[in-house]
């Protein structure tokens, strides 16, 4: 056995991802939750630790703590509109609310000075407020 499955393995890693889906805020932060794999670098796991520890510290600052509600998994109605399909009301609505819970945590987490990692993270997201 290679050494870094046998290290999965006496860690329980699989059920350490269970666990740690058990705390998300949504279905979908779960379902990312459970493949999750180790760092492969030093580097990687440093920048990891540090997106945790920037979080851990603004979920304890907002109060009530960061709420994802409003989030919800897309995936059934992307994969239906890509062959062709058409989203009904009910999934627009949902998309819409997902989009304005984004938008909301956008300008929680945004903040360059003290949430440096975090931060960058949101560069590539588009919350298209025109579109609820």
């Amino acid at each position: 056995m290679e050494i870094q499955a046998e290290t999965l393995a006496l860690l329980e890693w699989e059920r350490l991802g269970e666990q740690v889906a058990g705390f998300a805020g949504s279905c979908l932060g779960a379902n990312l939750c459970r493949p999750l794999q180790l760092a492969p670098t030093l580097e990687e796991a440093q920048r990891r630790q540090t997106e945790t520890a920037e979080l851990l510290v603004l979920d304890g600052l907002t109060e009530g703590g960061l709420s994802f509600q409003g989030v919800s998994d897309h995936s059934i109605t992307v994969q239906l509109c890509s062959k062709g399909g058409c989203a009904g009301a009910d999934e627009l609505l949902q998309l819409a609310d997902t989009l304005a819970a984004a938008r909301r945590l956008r300008r929680q987490i945004d903040d360059d000075e003290l949430r440096p990692v975090t931060t960058a993270l949101l560069e590539g997201l588009r919350t298209l407020p025109e579109l609820e």
